[in-house]
């Protein structure tokens, strides 16, 4: 019987042929690791105990599980919530490498001497560069703080700007902090600007000081400083900003003592500085105000007592400035002020003086203003530097109330001007006065005649002394002979003139003359 290399036939089957069964899968081998090595490695957020495990898709994802929570950290430095989650991911990763690492699931190291030295030398590294990063940042915001609070924030700028990233992951707090200064500073920076405005820069220092992290103590005197410049430029007083000044110059003092000597040289210096102004009147209402405040503090007190020597002076000097001005009657406020309040001062009497002639001047002004406006006569008033009345003599006068050319006054009756002027002649007249005489006259109307009753022409006359503004004479005259020939008659009806029931006699310029004539000789 032929033989068959192969597989025998099944002697009891139906001639099919049977096949060897599989051989079961080799087992696969746990891991060689060490539970310690690879705890401490997770503790790195790098991953490093998957490393040892070989699962190197766990370790992709823990790298970028802790990268995306570093970028976000970067971006909220210092957020609780994000702080929370990457402790949370820590602690998992720690637990995920105990987990792996149970004794089924790993072959334990034949040295594992060396996992473990790598694992911690790693965390001593990383946990050596996060204490030296976060003394790094402590110390650049501690001497960023303090040039800022010297107030050099070029300085302390220059030193925030070294704050990146990877300061906000190990130090968000202090990070921030440092931010806040860089902020605080930038307005600084802003205000302190060379060619700002002065109320400009004033304003900006308040921004900087109204900030939580302003530092810089000598921010309230260089705002004061600044409003200051502003109250008081070219003659023209911003009151606002004088008070304002002040105002931020004693808030100093309450809040910052240490400030008292900038204080005092920003007082010292404005005062300084208003002594050389021109403007006599305008300083003097600055050194007014600022010597009527009553201040307490020595950094205050002591520079205003210093200049209170200035406030005689401006006064005087402002009322012999609105004298040269001919303002006249601000200038004798002035002046009265003055000997008010410096009655003892030296140059009292030279200002006594200087005020005798000011009032001279309204008064001339005045008297003038009524003469030209032909309001003299209702007003009388004083002008003390004109001549004084004689009673014999020429009294040079100005008449109202008739032309005294016109009827031949003398030229050395009448003043040429205020300065030789003695008397004012108010005439009321003519005007009809007593009754004299009927006449009758003829007309063409009336050939039998008409009755005219005649009276005599009036004057009233009232004397002032320009020197006093007092009457020294006041009468009456009456002139005029009645009955003439023929009388004119006016009529506005052609052909037909009726004489008036009455007449006022006519006078003559010789006459008018002689109601003067005593006052003249």
């Amino acid at each position: 019987m032929d033989t068959q290399s192969g597989t025998p036939e099944n002697p009891w089957g139906s001639g099919e042929v049977w096949s060897e069964p599989p051989s079961p899968p080799e087992p696969v081998e746990p891991p060689t690791a060490d539970r310690l090595a690879v705890l401490l490695g997770n503790a790195t957020l790098l991953g490093l105990g998957y490393v040892f495990l070989r699962r190197w898709g766990l370790l992709a994802a823990a790298l970028a599980g802790t990268l995306v929570l570093l970028i976000i950290l970067a971006a909220a430095p210092g957020s609780p919530g994000w702080l929370i989650v990457l402790a949370v991911w820590w602690l998992a990763m720690i637990a995920h490498g105990w987990w792996l690492t149970r004794p089924a699931q790993i072959t334990p190291a034949e040295r594992p001497l060396t996992q473990r030295i790598v694992a911690g030398a790693v965390v001593l590294a990383l946990v050596v560069a996060v204490v030296g990063l976060r003394i790094n940042t402590t110390r650049t915001v501690d001497a960023a703080a303090d040039a800022h609070a010297a107030g050099d924030c070029g300085r302390a700028t220059e030193l925030l700007e070294r704050i990146g990233p990877t300061d906000r992951v190990v130090d968000g707090s202090t990070a921030l902090e440092g931010e806040a200064d860089l902020e605080a500073c930038g307005l600084l920076l802003d205000a302190l600007a060379p060619g700002e405005q002065e109320l400009v820069a004033a304003a900006e220092l308040q921004v900087y000081m109204d900030n939580p992290r302003a530092l810089w103590d000598g921010a309230g005197p260089k705002r004061a400083e600044h409003l200051l410049n502003a109250a008081y430029v070219s003659g023209q007083i911003d009151q606002e900003s004088l008070e304002a000044g002040f105002e931020q110059l004693t808030t100093t003092l309450d809040e910052v003592p240490s400030q008292a000597g900038q204080v005092e040289s920003v007082a010292e210096t404005f005062l300084a500085n208003l002594a050389e102004d021109p403007d006599n009147c305008a300083a003097r209402d600055v050194v007014e105000w600022v010597d009527a405040q009553g201040w307490e503090a020595p950094a205050l007190a002591e520079p205003v007592a210093a200049a209170s020597g200035e406030v005689p002076r401006r006064v005087l000097e402002c009322a012999r400035d609105l004298s040269d001005a001919d303002e006249l009657t601000a200038s004798r406020h002035a002046y009265e002020a003055f000997l008010h309040d410096f009655r003892a001062d030296e140059r009292a009497d030279a200002a006594s003086d200087e005020l005798y002639d000011v009032i001279t001047g309204i008064q001339r002004k005045n008297v003038r203003g009524l003469l030209t406006a032909q309001r003299y006569c209702a007003n009388p008033s004083p002008y003390r530097g004109a001549e004084p009345y004689r009673r014999s003599g020429a009294n040079p006068m100005r008449v109202y109330g008739i032309n005294p050319e016109a009827h031949d006054f003398p030229g050395s009756w009448l003043a040429e001007s205020l300065e030789d002027m003695v008397l004012v002649a108010c005439v009321d007249g003519p005007k009809d006065g007593s009754y004299q005489e009927t006449c009758l006259y003829e007309s063409d109307a009336n050939p039998f005649g008409e009755d005219v009753r005649f009276y005599a022409s009036r004057f009233d006359v009232k004397l002032y002394e320009i020197r006093t503004g007092r009457q020294v004479a006041a009468f009456s005259d009456e002139f005029g002979e009645p009955c003439p020939p023929s009388i004119v008659v006016e009529s506005f009806l052609v052909d037909f003139f009726v004489p008036p029931d009455t007449k006022r006699s006519s006078f003559t310029s010789a006459e008018l003359r002689g109601m003067f004539e005593v006052y003249q000789n």
